[in-house]
This record gives structure tokens, C-alpha cells and sequence, in this order.
């Protein structure tokens, strides 16, 4: 039987052309973390994979970017290694 990806499987395909093997490794262990934080703050009504609205996802973005105690307990992994 055939099955299909996920849509998660799929983005870390689809990331793989565009990060390295080290920023996906870090990528994969924060999002259940995002997923985790904008739950808690009902951002999220679903699993983020799961969401298809462009609109909560900017507002996920934005919940996670301009909240600090999130950026500081995650200051390792949301630094930019360009």
C-alpha cells in the first residue's frame, strides 16, 4: 500500500534543498516546542502541520518572534548561522 507523506515529511524534504543537514536537525526539535508555546497561548487550535492558514501562521511567527522569554529560553536555536 502506497502511503502519503505528511505534510511535515514533505516541508523537511522540500527543507533540505535549502538548509543544512545541522539548521534541519535543530529545525525538527523546535517546532513540537513553537508548537508547544502557541498552543498554550491558543495561537494554535491544531497541530502546526496541520494548520493551512496563512493567517495563523504569520501570527505564529509573530507570537514567537515578539515574545522574549521564548527567545531567551531558545537563544541557542533561533540564532541565524548565515
Amino acid at each position: 500500500m502506497n502511503e502519503m507523506k505528511s505534510i511535515q515529511d514533505r516541508y523537511f524534504e522540500w527543507l533540505s534543498t535549502k538548509a543544512s543537514a545541522a539548521q534541519i536537525s535543530e529545525l525538527y526539535l523546535m517546532y513540537p516546542e513553537i508548537e508547544r508555546f502557541c498552543m498554550e497561548r491558543k495561537v494554535l487550535r491544531e497541530k502546526l502541520f496541520e494548520t493551512v492558514s496563512p493567517v495563523v501562521i504569520q501570527k505564529v511567527v509573530e507570537t514567537v518572534e515578539s515574545n522574549k522569554v521564548f527567545r531567551f529560553m531558545h537563544k541557542r536555536n533561533m540564532s541565524n548561522p548565515d
